[in-house]
């Protein structure tokens, strides 16, 4: 079955006329009664934390960002440092026949659970008393790493990053 053409483009522009009078509706509530200034501040500062946990730790160092000429034969192993302030994760990313090992360090040191989040998984790693931790093979995607104290309350959250083949 196909659908008309021109019926789709009375669509469109029902659509439009519809945006029109809502943005039209818009100004004339605003201007009969506006917000007042103390809502409109808590709501800009509410949209801030809409990530927070994203935002918790920023990248510091990424080996694959830089342009290095390699010498070797075989590929140096990627590494990633997140860090904010005194606290972070650094790990370095090894190529495994089922995946990607990522093996690094937490700072402060400690016995905490290391998360490795997909969208559609999750791998997990115990740290040693000095942070150390071995992670994976996790598959190459879009993740994220979360470091929680072992009564699972989340203390460090990466942004999203790209684990790639290679």
């Amino acid at each position: 079955m196909t659908a008309d053409r021109s019926h789709r483009d009375g669509d469109d522009a029902n659509m439009d006329a519809d945006d029109a009078t809502l943005a039209a509706l818009a100004v004339e509530l605003d201007l009969a009664d506006p917000l007042p200034e103390h809502l409109v501040t808590i709501a800009e500062d509410s949209y801030v934390w809409r990530n927070a946990e994203a935002e918790l730790l920023e990248l510091l160092v990424d080996s694959a960002l830089e342009a290095l000429p390699l010498s070797r034969a075989e590929p140096l192993p990627r590494v990633i440092a997140f860090g904010d302030g005194d606290r972070g994760i650094h790990f370095e990313c090894q190529h495994a026949s089922k995946g990607i090992v990522l093996r690094g360090a937490l700072q402060p040191s400690g016995t905490h659970v290391v998360v490795a989040e997909r969208v559609d998984a999750t791998d997990s790693a115990e740290s040693d008393p000095f942070g150390l931790f071995e992670l994976g093979p996790i598959a190459p995607g879009r993740v994220r790493l979360i470091v929680r104290s072992l009564d699972g309350t989340d203390l460090m959250v990466t942004p999203w990053f790209v684990l790639e083949s290679p």
